[in-house]
């Protein structure tokens, strides 16, 4: 599974942006594994077709995109209208944009 992640906006835009890509196939198993059952309770099909809300500018914007041998979904949201079963997804990602990984 490929996960390409970003994060814009937020209060000093250009300097809290972060992206990362991530191949599960590369990852120890057991991140591998946390990783994959972080996506697929995310349910980001529902965001690939939702309506997002009126745009806050402070709040961050989340671009994830997922692929997987038969599955391409890419889900945009932000902190205003992210779903609840998605922020352990954002969380996880964010976390290792930033290189705090643990």
């Amino acid at each position: 599974m490929k996960i390409e992640f970003s994060r814009s906006g937020g209060f000093a835009a250009p300097a809290m942006k972060q992206s990362l890509e991530i191949d599960t196939d590369e990852l120890p198993e057991n991140e591998a594994e946390e990783v994959r059952n972080l996506v697929n309770n995310a349910g980001l099909a529902d965001l690939e077709n939702a309506n997002a809300r009126p745009n806050r500018p402070d709040a961050f914007h989340y671009r994830i995109k997922v692929s997987d041998k038969d599955l391409n979904q890419t889900a945009t949201t932000s902190d205003a209208d992210m779903p609840e079963a998605l922020q352990p997804l954002v969380d996880w990602l964010t976390e290792r944009a930033s290189g705090k990984s643990g």
